[in-house]
């Protein structure tokens, strides 16, 4: 049964008040939290919204690498074609080398053979001349 208001004691209406506050605050701080909510929620939100543009962003530039990469390795495979080219001609170069000294050897040989097929001559010519004059 209702006790009346004079018939509660000083104490237990203190006790009252108190608990009476203490709901009012635990209110107050519920109010307060559901307030911020929705600013938490939107940070947040935020938040993610960054992260997936940041996110795009190093796609984008994964993406652009990649490219690179394969762009580089394109002209690797460019430039090993150029080197192994460049061999050939140089190997190339070397046989006309050999091929070019090995025809200057043999015409010095045929130069050299005629030089002294010529001095034969001459000398064969002295003679003749010698035994011309003595006679």
């Amino acid at each position: 049964m209702a006790k009346k208001e004079s018939e509660i004691s000083v104490e237990e209406r203190l006790k009252t008040l108190y608990q009476l506050q203490t709901t009012l605050s635990a209110i107050d701080e519920k109010r307060a939290l559901r307030g911020e909510l929705p600013l938490e929620v939107q940070d947040l939100e935020d938040e993610i919204a960054g992260l997936k543009t940041r996110v795009e962003h190093i796609e984008g530039d994964i993406a652009d690498f990649q490219q690179a990469v394969a762009q580089k390795q394109g002209e690797i495979a460019e430039a090993e074609e150029s080197v192994e080219r460049y061999k050939k001609q140089l190997d190339e170069v070397r046989n006309n080398r050999c091929l070019l000294y090995t025809l200057r050897a043999h015409e010095t040989g045929r130069n050299l053979v005629c030089r002294l097929l010529l001095e034969k001559k001459k000398k064969k010519k002295k003679k003749i001349k010698k035994k011309k004059k003595k006679k």
